[in-house]
């Protein structure tokens, strides 16, 4: 058939244009290479900077091993079928950093091991100094003067960073405390001069390689909203970034869509490692960026987070503000919140692991381990979101949360364990929600944290979609939760403020809390008046009424006195007063576990009783953990439908892709 004269056209177009598409060389330590070079191979430029100011839809920048000590500025987008690549060569070490190297450094007399250099002496021609702002996470001002500072008084935290060998070198808030401790430094209250205490208190620093970080983006374009960029196999590390409002990730689209970030690593900003939003909810607090851009927000988002590793940031691995549906899958985001920020250190909190707000998120086969703060934080609008299939292990004060909410979102077949306390309000959770309703919480390992395996309650009078936030409609079916220090689960009690919520078909273990004064069954359920209009000694009378009326003993009816500051309950009182949890089942030491968090590898075996379980089917939970389906008419509870009395012995991360890489 011949082709019309049109769509010949049309055929010819599109052939012309991707054969214009090129390749842009990047090397440092390539022969005769410079920015004045035409980019090839045998002509490669110096910096990647440069390859990003020339880069057109279609063309790959290809950047070979070396330490880049500079900012990458994307001039423009690509397209969907003809996106802007940046790949760093296959096999090399390709590292951009956000620091540059200072040696002229002074010895302190008296005081060994302890260094100052002049900060002005250092700093780029125009750059900012970094060590003069505070660190400040609020949507306020992110110019807050950090010095000149009174001597007398702890120094504020400042957006600066200092590396010692690669490694850091850490704040602290006194010029005093500096020559008592070693691998500490500080700016100087006049704002003037780094004091540094070095790790080993070297003599001279002649074979030391001292590193301060003085750009506040690693990569990040100027422009906002430039779409359809690729970010694949580099190294960004050192950023003297502000953080939360505007969130101004080391890395960042800048408000952009259709970015990926694949197989990067992502590491010691001051605050944010990488954002996937809309930076901020007022455009007018952002820095460097045309007046007819700081618009409330930019319809970015739609970023795919793969395969990266994320760690050792100040603040935060992942965040995003309105992201519109990120994808952050088979990642490891690690040991973020670094610098171990509080309320009382910024006044605002935006810390996690992966920190979003907006719906239609998918977080999907991540390890997210050992970081100082959530594992996965969702706030201000969850709905359509999926958490499924990660592993969650020794995060601080909840594995998983989820905030401010009334729409669907599916939590299932994770692993989390090992929650840390911070406070008495975040004691260590292994699933947490506040003023959250319509959640499916299904088929999740929930194992060892030093509070409640599931918590859900409400905590304010906010309002959100125009009605008062509640605790209602969610799901909680399928899961094992063994072990865990407080109640396994921990529901409101129904009322105007909760209601419709279900929990049925968990198995549930626990160990006794002897601290609460009388001897409660090992598997513990609670019930929180959170916002509630029922007073205690009305639930108390509810008790014992549901008791009685259950042919209770006398003896089963806890004292009200030590009762009335943790209402605990057991399996039988917990089914008679809520009607919860019908079919679960309180096996006496249900399984044996054996979690290697580093690895990490899972060694599981449990009791026949737990085979012998059949669940029902939960919409949307098509497969477990390791991709196996779930099926009738033997539905297992928790994340592992092969499970028999023979156990499994399984690593688990990476975890098995069920969908088609980017």
């Amino acid at each position: 058939m011949p082709v019309k004269p049109a769509l010949f056209l049309l055929l010819l177009l599109a052939s012309a244009s991707i054969a214009e598409a090129r390749l842009w060389v990047v090397g440092q330590n390539l022969p005769g290479a410079a920015d004045a070079n035409p980019g090839t191979p045998e002509q490669p430029l110096l910096t990647c900077n440069a390859a990003a100011q020339q880069a057109q839809p279609g063309d790959t920048v290809l950047v070979h091993a070396g330490i880049y000590r500079e900012r990458i500025m994307p001039a423009r987008g690509g397209t969907s079928d003809q996106p802007i690549v940046y790949q760093a060569a296959p096999g090399e070490a390709v590292i951009v950093r956000g620091s540059d190297a200072w040696t002229d450094w002074q010895p302190v007399a008296g005081q060994p091991g302890v260094f100052t250099a002049q900060i002005e002496d250092h700093l780029p021609a125009g750059a900012p100094n970094p060590f003069l702002i505070k660190v400040n996470v609020s949507g306020n001002d992110p110019d807050i003067a950090a010095r000149p500072a009174d001597p007398a008084a702890p120094l504020p935290k400042t957006l600066g960073q200092l590396f010692f060998n690669s490694r850091p070198v850490i704040e602290t808030d006194s010029e005093s405390l500096v020559p008592l401790q070693e691998n500490t430094w500080v700016a100087t209250a006049d704002g003037k001069r780094l004091l540094a205490h070095f790790p080993g208190n070297p003599a001279d620093l002649a074979s030391d390689l001292i590193e301060v970080s003085v750009r506040d983006r690693i990569f990040a374009p100027r422009l906002r909203g430039l779409n359809d960029i690729e970010v694949r196999g580099f190294v960004f590390e050192h950023c003297a970034n502000q953080g939360g409002f505007p969130q101004t990730g080391a890395v960042s689209p800048r408000s952009g869509t259709d970015w990926i970030f694949q197989g990067n690593t992502i590491r010691f900003a001051k605050t944010v490692g990488i954002d996937v939003g809309n930076e901020t909810w007022d455009g007018k607090a952002l820095k460097e960026t045309n007046e007819d851009q700081k618009v409330r927000t930019h319809d970015g988002g739609h970023a795919i987070v793969e395969g990266n590793t994320v760690s050792d940031n100040g603040l935060a691995g992942i965040i995003g503000w309105t992201h519109n549906g990120a994808v952050i899958r088979n990642n490891i985001v690690e040991r973020n919140n670094a610098l171990g920020f509080t309320n009382s250190d910024v006044k605002w909190e935006e810390w996690g692991g992966i920190k979003l707000h907006e719906g239609a998120a998918v977080i999907e086969g991540n390890l997210i381990r050992d970081n100082d703060c959530y594992g996965i934080w969702l706030d201000n609008n969850y709905t359509g979101s999926h958490i499924s299939r990660n592993v969650v292990l020794n995060n601080r004060m909840a594995g998983i949360f989820l905030e401010l909410g009334d729409g669907h979102a599916l939590i299932d077949n994770n692993i989390i364990a090992f929650t840390r306390p911070r406070d008495a309000f975040y004691p260590g959770m292994g699933i947490y929600a506040h003023d959250a309703s319509g959640l499916v919480i299904a088929h999740n390992l929930i194992v060892g944290n030093a509070d409640c395996g599931i918590l859900l309650r409400t905590v304010s009078d906010r309002v959100f979609a125009g009605e008062p936030v509640h605790t209602s409609h969610t799901r909680i079916l399928n899961n094992i939760l063994w072990n865990n220090s407080r109640s396994a689960i921990c529901l409101p009690y129904p009322g105007d403020r909760a209601a419709d919520n279900l929990s049925d078909y968990n198995v549930v273990s626990g160990s006794r809390d002897v601290w609460l004064g009388f001897d409660p069954s090992p598997t513990l359920f609670a019930i929180n008046l959170n916002k509630s209009q029922t007073p205690i000694d009305q639930v108390y009378a509810d008790l014992k009424a549901a008791l009685a009326r259950g042919n209770q003993p006398a003896e089963s009816i806890p004292p009200f006195a030590t009762w009335r500051r943790y209402p605990t309950l057991s399996l039988v009182q917990w089914r008679l007063l809520t009607g919860q949890d019908q079919h679960s089942i309180e096996p006496p030491d249900p399984l044996t576990l054996v979690l290697r968090p580093e690895v990490p590898v899972l060694t599981l075996k449990v009791k026949p009783e737990l085979l012998q379980l059949d669940c029902p089917p939960v919409e949307g939970v098509d497969h477990d953990f390791f991709g196996n389906p779930i099926a009738g008419p033997h539905i297992r509870p928790g994340p592992f439908q092969d499970l028999d009395q023979n156990g499994i012995e399984r690593i688990l991360f990476p975890v098995r892709a069920l969908h088609p890489s980017s």
